[in-house]
């Protein structure tokens, strides 16, 4: 949407859990309509859907990819790389998928609030020095009594796993919620606004449903 929309706008694209290549065939399945999984098993399924999607998007470096899968933080790699897709490659709008997975090496929870600590740090410096926006993904902390994310608990600010570092630099950080356990709404997401510094209008917004 982002880049389909706005046709000087370029996205970076940082996913820790997964090669650059799959990250890329998630955009050509999305732009197909099709499950990733179905076109790594069929590449051949788009026939010259795939070229067009291909060079709509990667050939033409609308999206700028880092092959960052299991890059560690106390490498500085990562955040050179982060840097680099916005000040080298003119990135205005990156994706980090997760911030958890970088402090995984870690050891022991005070070195991941540091390190959570020092990469939100980093990362807000570079919003403030260059213009960019970056769409950070969380894990949240395991629920130490009642019902679990998985059942549809609500998300509240503080529940963001690692550093309260994430609450205090974001501008605004929204939750989705979803009952995988109930059959008539596992399939849908409820969105929820619950930090924003720019309006300060908070609270659930819309659902999403997956077909």
């Amino acid at each position: 949407f982002f880049v389909n929309e706005n046709p000087n706008l370029k996205v970076g694209a940082i996913y820790l859990e997964e090669p650059a290549k799959t990250t890329g065939l998630g955009f050509i399945a999305l732009d197909n309509n099709v499950p990733l999984h179905e076109l790594e098993e069929t590449p051949t399924m788009l026939k010259g859907k795939f070229d067009d999607s291909y060079n709509k998007y990667i050939e033409s470096s609308k999206i700028e990819f880092v092959d960052a899968s299991f890059m560690k933080l106390d490498s500085k790699e990562l955040l050179y790389n982060i840097n680099y897709l916005v000040t080298g490659l003119g990135c205005k709008i990156l994706v980090l998928d997760h911030l958890t997975m970088v402090t995984y090496d870690m050891q022991g929870e005070q070195s991941e609030r540091k390190d959570i600590d020092m990469l939100m740090k980093s990362l807000r410096e570079l919003v403030h020095k260059t213009g960019c926006s970056i769409l950070l993904v969380t894990h949240l902390k395991r629920p130490q009594f009642g019902k679990s994310w998985a059942e549809g608990r609500e998300i509240n600010m503080t529940d963001s796993r690692g550093s309260a570092a994430i609450e205090q630099l974001s501008d605004v950080m929204i939750a989705l919620e979803r009952n995988m356990l109930n059959d008539y709404e596992k399939n849908k997401t409820k969105i929820k606004v619950i930090n924003n510094r720019v309006t300060g209008q908070t609270g659930y917004v819309d659902n999403l449903f997956y077909n």
